[in-house]
């Protein structure tokens, strides 16, 4: 079966046939559009057979899921489930599903609030709270626990697959530590970039797609 590809602002707006029982199509649209699920909707409301059609719903892999945005994802979650069609969640072209984003938003809330009662003791013995450099020094460790696990089809290239599955890459660890930090400094202790850089050999560069890393300050 063919597949072909659209924009679900495209389809509404040419008014494009889906009807082709030979074709699976792929209806994309972006979650950071604020009109989405009044666009589902309609969709919904000028398309009535939906047995060939997925909706595909694109996220971003550092964007960190505040609750406005959970509700918003399960409202979609349900609009596209009554158009008894497939969903896809992608975050930095990997699938994904709203239980695992919810899950590992939880993960990073448990670890933040943790943190946040976590104190050292001063000269005078006293209980204080931790300096951005000791904070960053436990969201380093919480991230770097893990273990580099590659696999063929780049699992674990975004904090959601590092937080919910045994894969993880450099992106992933670069992915997470940038949310953490997003989530747990104030930009006046700490700022973290996440950033891709490529690898020299003998002032050469390596056949190799390149490496994510973090830059802090």
């Amino acid at each position: 079966m063919k597949t072909k590809k659209y924009d679900l602002k495209q389809v509404l707006a040419a008014n494009i046939s889906l009807n082709d029982d030979n074709v699976e199509y792929e209806i994309v649209c972006d979650f950071k559009d604020e009109k989405i699920l009044e666009n589902i909707k309609e969709f919904k409301e000028k398309n009535n057979d939906f047995k060939n059609i997925k909706i595909s719903i694109n996220c971003y892999e550092d964007y960190l899921y505040e609750q406005n945005d959970i509700n918003k994802l399960i409202a979609i979650n349900s609009e596209c489930k009554s158009l008894n069609c497939k969903t896809d969640i992608h975050l930095n072209d990997a699938s994904g599903d709203m239980f695992n984003i919810l899950l590992a938003r939880r993960k990073i809330e448990n670890f933040t609030e943790n943190l946040k009662s976590l104190t050292t003791t001063n000269e005078q013995g006293q209980q204080v709270p931790l300096s951005p450099l000791e904070k960053y020094f436990v969201v380093f460790k919480f991230v770097a626990n893990k273990v580099y696990n590659k696999t063929e089809d780049t699992q674990g290239d975004n904090w959601v697959e590092f937080l919910t599955s045994d894969k993880v890459i450099c992106s992933g660890f670069a992915s997470l530590l940038k949310c953490v930090c997003d989530r747990v400094f104030d930009k006046n202790e700490l700022i973290c970039y996440k950033q891709s850089v490529l690898c020299l050999e003998n002032g050469e560069k390596k056949d190799f797609e390149g490496h994510a890393n973090n830059l802090i300050l």
